[in-house]
Formats: structure tokens, C-alpha cells, sequence
């Protein structure tokens, strides 16, 4: 029995039968010029591969006096009948309608219209295009074309330059070509992903987790538009994962605005039209082509999104509390590191997103995240726990790590240095395995960017509120100082309006020293700017080749500099401390001017060996600017 296979949004994509072989690519068909193709099409010559790995040959054929495209499949399946038939009745003059399909030779094949003026990727080969042909012609013609594939219920799966393609009716309208037919399904439903199943650099991150939405489409038009307007795409494809698009310097505003707007890649609250926080699709498109603002997504904090109910999971038990929504999960997984580890690693929480009647897609998509990540290579457990809280609940704006959560960089940091100040080897080591993660996984530098955007933001705000009260005032003045030549009864409301003046100066010199206090709190560390300091930690963690060795000393460094912490605490039996290296070494030519062997035992609470610098006197150097390389060889 075949079986229909839908994606998680119930999107018609591929049938083929239980018993289909999935086979590697077979031998490249050779039609001569005369072969007629059942249904009457006459070869007319070779005009390429549909693909760049030559997943499929093309022929220019004629019938009737039309031209038409073939394109012979070069593997072996059986394609959908249900999508074949809806593409064969669509009426959108902007997707390519499919004649005919059928087996010739061995090989499945599917017809439609020869596009005479070629596809986008042809005229990318000569130039690129304009922000006013992309906003004028471009735009406009792949928005309702994908809207009317996903009305029929299809998705593409492969938007790209060379899928696009001139149309042959109006100058500069826009055909869409070539659906995905030839992807391979497994018995298990899933949707096998492979180079011969989409095109990676044009790939939303959801598909390289074999999970498909109409939001799909819309990314990929975005990575499209990005490459019209540069020549290029945006990222390799070894990173096209986990990179965010940055705005090139000739790239304009509006348009670097859509393209974040439809490369967004959180698909958490898909289903939550009021929350900003969602890819753009159809409708948003729109609005931007109308001109009407909208805010990006990933830029807006909307608490309400937490009453999303896609975010509802079945309850779960966790640290003898019952949990009903994934964000408060995250929240206490956060504070619960190891625990909450368990649940992960044993595969507990995919399992528990999957379960239940009502599964919807977005835990569906979440669990599959949860899979990607345990199942990725090169991090460790810790890395990898902190890249699933943050795939799962990207607004959250706590740092978790394996010693807790904070709600600052400055609290984090005095925990740090609290942590490494402890004579508790395992503290330490907490100490030292919560930066590494925060490192590697790149969370503790957007967590700064982040804070600083929202800091920036709310000054704005509040510079905005300023400026109307003050507009306010002013007219308020004026209209005082005119009622008052003609009536001197009014010099009590002047009086009064500057009392109001010097209250809202005060007010906003108040705020002022609020907004500094709160950045300093957010993004700074006494004089040494956290986010400068975060990427130098985060490229000296992959270049550093002793890093492994002295991770000890630079997480101690770390900590000084990060809080600006100038005390060292050695732990000598007096309970003495230094504040800067003046005194230390007072301290010490004062041990040596009375008993060698007394400064002999001194020295021990500093080096671990004769020219090694023990890790907290090590970042207690540095933070003080003393070159300590030579005692830690």
C-alpha cells in the first residue's frame, strides 16, 4: 500500500511506495534530436542539468509549435500523483504548470513551459539587481508565488536564483520552477535531506533538521534576495546553521530589515500572530512592500509569547515540581544544570515533547532541535546543554550556567570571581567549566549585544518621553508668557512652569545617571568593556594551544578583569592581601630580609612549581597588567 507522506504543517510532499529502493544517482539519459517523449513532445537538444549535481538531465522539447521543458529524474522513485495532479490544475501564472509526467526509458520524467528568457541565476551571472527592481519586480512576483504554491498545499523546498525564472507572458514577472519532486522518503515518514534534496547555502535551519514549514519558503527568498543584491550568499554552507545574516555597507536599511525579517530562525511561536517574534511570511511581506513599520523579529521582548499555546507541553515532573509550559521548564532546567542535563541526555525531554494526542509542530520543532544538538559533534555535554535552553527559549534573559543562573553580565562575574576565590577545588572547577561553556557556545556575547540593544532602546524611549514632556513645558511657557502681558494675575503659573522645568531637569539628570548606572551594571566591568573582553576570551579558547593547560589561570584572569577586582587573597596563614604588585613585593623583600627559609615558604602559597605561577596569582597579575608568560612555561 503507498503511502502519502505529510510534513508537520500537512504539506503534500512525496508518496512512494513501501517497497521503493533508495539508490544513489543512476546513469545520465542521452536523448537524440527526433526522440518523441510519450504524449507527443519531439526532443529538440540537450539544455543542461536542473541541478548543479546533476540530479536530473533536461531536454528542450516541441509539440504543437510550443516549447517545452523535460527534465528526467535521475533517480529512482515514484513521484507524488496527488502533487503531480495539483501542479497539472494550478492557476497561478507564476508557478510553472506541469503538462505531463510519466516513465520513458527508465527514467520518471515531468514537462512544462520552456522559460525562453532564462532564470534569475542566468541574469546573476551578468549583473546583480537593483534595491528598486528587487522592491518593484522581484518581491512582489515571489511573494505570491510562493503564496499561491502554499495555498494549494505545497511547498518548494528548493527557492533558489536558478528555480526562478523570467516569465515568457509579462516582462518581469516571475515563474517558479522545479518542487522538490524527487526527494526520498524512508518508511519511517521522514524526509531524508541530502545535496540531492535542497541546496544548502538557501536552506532554513529547521530543514537541516528534516522539519518543513510554508516559513521555510520564506527564508529561503530571503538568502535569495541577499545574493541579487550582493552577487553572493550570505555563508558557506558548513555555517549557514548557526551564522546571522550582517548588513553589507551598500546594502540599504529597508531592505536589510526584510531580509532579517524572513531569515529569522526561531520558529517557537509560529502560531502566535501577535507576537513579534515570528519569521515573516506572506502577510509581513506585504506590509513591508506598503511601507508600514514593523519590528524585526528577535528585536522585541514580548512576555505574552509565554501564553503561547504552542508552548503548552503534557506535564512534566522536574525537581518535585510540576512543569506545563516549556519556558518555565528551560527557566528551572537553567538553575537545576545537572539535573536538568539528565533529563536531556537520557532523552527525556525530546520524548516528552513528542508525547501526547495533541502534538503540535512547534514541539515537534523543538524536540527536533533538542535531537540536533545532543546528536552534534565537537562540544561538550555543558556546551551542548546550554545551546539546547537557549534553542528552546531564545528571549530568555537570564545567563544560565553550570554554577546557576544570573541576571546580569556584572552578577555573573562577581560569581565568577566569588567561585574562584574559593580554596574548593570543585568550586573552582565550576568556575572553569561555566565561562568555557559561555565561550564556546558563543551565548555570553549575544547575551551583551542583546542587553545593549535593549539598553539602548529603552534610552531612546526614554529620551523620546523627555523631549515630549519638555515640548510640553514649552508650550505651556508660551502660552504662560502671553497671558501674562496681558494679564499680570498669571506671574503664579510662570512661576509655577519653572518649578516644573527645574523638577523635570532633575528628573532627567536623574534618569541619565540610572541609564549609565544600569549599562555599567549590564555591559561594563571598571574601565574594561565586558563584550571586547568576551571576544578576546572566545578566540583565545580556540587558538590558545595551552589553553587546556592554564584554563585554571585564565578563567582566574578572566574574573579579575572582568570585575575589575584588584585584591588577591593567597591564603597565607596571617590572612594577608594585595592590592596592587607594589606590595607584594614589599611583602616579600620583607620575608627575605629576615629568614630565607620563611620567604621560601611564603612563596609556596604562590607558584606551583619553581617558575609556575599558581592560576589565582596568575589572573591577579595580569589583571594588573605584568607580563606572566615566562612563569607559566
Amino acid at each position: 500500500m503507498d503511502k502519502t507522506v505529510l510534513n508537520t504543517s500537512g504539506k503534500t510532499e512525496l508518496n512512494t511506495p513501501e517497497n521503493a529502493e533508495v539508490s544513489d544517482l543512476i546513469e545520465s539519459i542521452d536523448l537524440e534530436e527526433g526522440t518523441v517523449i510519450p504524449g507527443g513532445f519531439v526532443v529538440k537538444k540537450r539544455i543542461g542539468s536542473a541541478f548543479a549535481n546533476g540530479e536530473a538531465d533536461v531536454f528542450l522539447c516541441e509539440k504543437d509549435g510550443h516549447g517545452y521543458a523535460a527534465k528526467f529524474f535521475r533517480r529512482k522513485i515514484l513521484l507524488n500523483t496527488r502533487l503531480t495532479e495539483k501542479l497539472k490544475n494550478i492557476r497561478s501564472p507564476r508557478v510553472a504548470k506541469i503538462y505531463d509526467t510519466g516513465e520513458f526509458y527508465d527514467r520518471y520524467y515531468d514537462i512544462y513551459d520552456f522559460y525562453r528568457r532564462g532564470s534569475l541565476a542566468d541574469t546573476l551571472h551578468k549583473r546583480t539587481f537593483s534595491f528598486e527592481e528587487l522592491k518593484e519586480q522581484i518581491i512582489p512576483n515571489l511573494n505570491e508565488a510562493l503564496h499561491d504554491l502554499h495555498k494549494e498545499g505545497i511547498l518548494h523546498r528548493d527557492v533558489k536564483p536558478s528555480n526562478i525564472m523570467w516569465s515568457n507572458e509579462t516582462q518581469g514577472d516571475l515563474v517558479l520552477i522545479d518542487f522538490g519532486l524527487s526527494s526520498v522518503v524512508r518508511e519511517s515518514h521522514s524526509i531524508i535531506v541530502s545535496k540531492f534534496g535542497f541546496t544548502a547555502y538557501y536552506a532554513a535551519p529547521e530543514v537541516l533538521r528534516n522539519v518543513y514549514f510554508d516559513e521555510s519558503d520564506y527564508y529561503s527568498m530571503g538568502i535569495v534576495l541577499y545574493e541579487l543584491f550582493t552577487g553572493k550568499v550570505p555563508f558557506s554552507e558548513e555555517n549557514s546553521y548557526t551564522s546571522i545574516i550582517t548588513k553589507p555597507g551598500n546594502m540599504p536599511d529597508e531592505l536589510y530589515t526584510l531580509i532579517l525579517g524572513l531569515t529569522y530562525h526561531d520558529l517557537s511561536f509560529r502560531h502566535d500572530k501577535d507576537n513579534p517574534n515570528r519569521r515573516w511570511t506572506y502577510d509581513e511581506v506585504n506590509r513591508w512592500l506598503a511601507g508600514e513599520e514593523q519590528p524585526i523579529p528577535g528585536q522585541v521582548k514580548y512576555e505574552a509569547a509565554k501564553t503561547d499555546s504552542g508552548r503548552k507541553i503534557p506535564p512534566i515532573s522536574f525537581c518535585q515540581k510540576q512543569y506545563t509550559d516549556i519556558d518555565s521548564l528551560v527557566f528551572a532546567m537553567g538553575l537545576n544544570w545537572e539535573v536538568g542535563k539528565y533529563l536531556v541526555f537520557r532523552g527525556r525531554l525530546a520524548e516528552h515533547l513528542r508525547s501526547g494526542k495533541d502534538v503540535t509542530d512547534t514541539r515537534i520543532y523543538m524536540a527536533s532541535q533538542v535531537d540536533d544538538i545532543v546528536n552534534g559533534v565537537g562540544y561538550d555535554n555543558d556546551v551542548k546543554m546550554a545551546n539546547i535552553l537557549y534553542a528552546l527559549c531564545p528571549d530568555v534573559d537570564y545567563l544560565f550556567t553550570p554554577m546557576g543562573g544570573f541576571d546580569s553580565v556584572s552578577t555573573f562575574g562577581d560569581a565568577l570571581f566569588e567561585a574562584c576565590g574559593s580554596f574548593s577545588g570543585n568550586v573552582v572547577q565550576s568556575a572553569v567549566c561555566s565561562l568555557e561553556t559561555l565561550l564556546r557556545s558563543g551565548i555570553l556575547e549575544t547575551y551583551i549585544k542583546k542587553t545593549r540593544e535593549q539598553n539602548e532602546t529603552e534610552k531612546q524611549e526614554g529620551r523620546a518621553e523627555q523631549t515630549d514632556r519638555k515640548e510640553l513645558t514649552d508650550q505651556k511657557e508660551q502660552t504662560g508668557q502671553a497671558e501674562q502681558k496681558e494679564n499680570a494675575e498669571q506671574t503664579d503659573n510662570t512661576e509655577q512652569t519653572e518649578q516644573q522645568e527645574k523638577a523635570d531637569r532633575t528628573e532627567q539628570s536623574d534618569k541619565e545617571k540610572t541609564d549609565k548606572k544600569e549599562d555599567t551594571k549590564a555591559t561594563k566591568a571598571a574601565g574594561e568593556d565586558a563584550l571586547s573582553l568576551v571576544e578576546e576570551f572566545e578566540k583565545r579558547i580556540i587558538e590558545d594551544r595551552e589553553w587546556n593547560r592554564n584554563r585554571e589561570a585564565y578563567t582566574y584572569e578572566f574574573a579579575y578583569r572582568l570585575t575589575g577586582n584588584a585584591v588577591l587573597n593567597p591564603g597565607l596563614p596571617d590572612g594577608k592581601t594585595f592590592s596592587d604588585i607594589e606590595e607584594l613585593k614589599a611583602y616579600l623583600m620583607s620575608k627575605k630580609s629576615r629568614d630565607y627559609r620563611e620567604l621560601y615558604i611564603t612563596c609556596a602559597h604562590f607558584l606551583q612549581s619553581e617558575r609556575r605561577l599558581k592560576p589565582r596569582v596568575y589572573g591577579w597579575m595580569k589583571r594588573h597588567g605584568y607580563n606572566t608568560e615566562n612563569l607559566m612555561s
